[in-house]
């Protein structure tokens, strides 16, 4: 009895601290469309300035981990870096120099919470519950709405949306990818910041030189501190964290917020109003957030 109580007290303090992992990156991500829109189209930076300085940053940062725990297996590293390292973040700006915020919140955290639970259930063999398959379920349908809402009579925005789609499943990938290998966050952390430092920041400077540092610094000094300090470090630790401790379906659900938080941000930031059906997607899309994280397994 006492060994039981033991462990669904282990068990409970791991949902209470992958919880809040989640919820902090969540929170922190929230702010990621809306900031790398202002640097795309408000900053006189474009998409390739910005992923630079993000990792330029991360790399700086997270160097000390790597030295004291070295390197992961390259072919892990390959795959975590394309998940969710500059491949990713290239793929999304894209989308977001064609399409607003909304439409990024909505498809690409979605859609990476689909592949995530399709991908946890085939390769890892998780298996969740039936209110967390309905909190799933109940996440697409309110984002399908949403989004549906979003692009009615704009075919301009079509090429944005296998853009977003595209990033939610190599984010996917980072996310089950994560899981599988055990690798300690903080590593995974460094080890995408470093690599992507590697396969783009030497291709960039070699086209580019530093002219990045000829832009305004306040705006260039924004960038810095929220991407490459706050959202690739601080949240993709978070993240990780969560997705170790809660499993790859569970943790990836948290991305889910990041539509309701990013509309936020873009009408507060950027003026960007959404349609009263997108506000009726995204309420739907958090009733399945809640379905999934507060719900009894089974």
């Amino acid at each position: 009895m006492t060994t039981d109580r033991m462990t669904s007290t282990r068990v409970t303090s791991a949902r209470v601290a992958g919880s809040l992992y989640g919820l902090a990156a969540a929170l922190i991500w929230g702010g990621f469309p809306v900031v790398t829109r202002f640097g795309v189209t408000g900053s006189g930076l474009d998409l390739y300035d910005v992923t630079f300085v993000r990792f330029a940053v991360a790399a700086l940062l997270t160097v000390p981990v790597l030295v004291r725990a070295g390197w992961p297996d390259w072919r892990l590293t390959g795959l975590l870096t394309l998940g969710i390292g500059a491949p990713y973040i290239l793929v999304v700006s894209g989308g977001l120099a064609r399409a607003p915020v909304a439409l990024f919140a909505v498809l690409t955290p979605t859609s990476m919470v689909l592949f995530s639970a399709c991908l946890g259930i085939w390769i890892l063999g998780e298996r969740p519950g039936r209110w967390q398959l309905g909190g799933i379920a109940a996440i697409g349908v309110g984002s399908a709405v949403a989004a549906s809402a979003l692009i009615a009579g704009r075919s301009d925005q079509a090429s944005a949306l296998g853009l977003f789609v595209g990033g939610g499943a190599l984010w996917a990938l980072y996310t089950v990818t994560a899981k599988r290998s055990g690798l300690d966050a903080w590593v995974a952390t460094a080890a995408v910041s470093a690599a992507s430092l590697i396969v783009y920041g030497l291709p960039y400077l070699a086209v580019r030189g530093f002219a990045v540092l000829h832009h305004p610094w306040p705006g260039l000094a924004g960038q810095a501190l929220y991407q490459g300090a706050l959202v690739s470090v601080v949240a993709l630790f978070c993240y990780s964290r969560a997705v170790l401790l809660l499993g790859a379906p569970v943790g990836a659900c948290f991305a889910a917020l990041v539509p309701a938080l990013a509309m936020v941000e873009g009408i507060w930031l950027l003026g960007e109003m959404p349609a009263p059906l997108s506000a009726l997607g995204l309420g739907l899309s958090t009733l399945g957030i809640a379905a999934v994280l507060l719900a009894p397994r089974g």
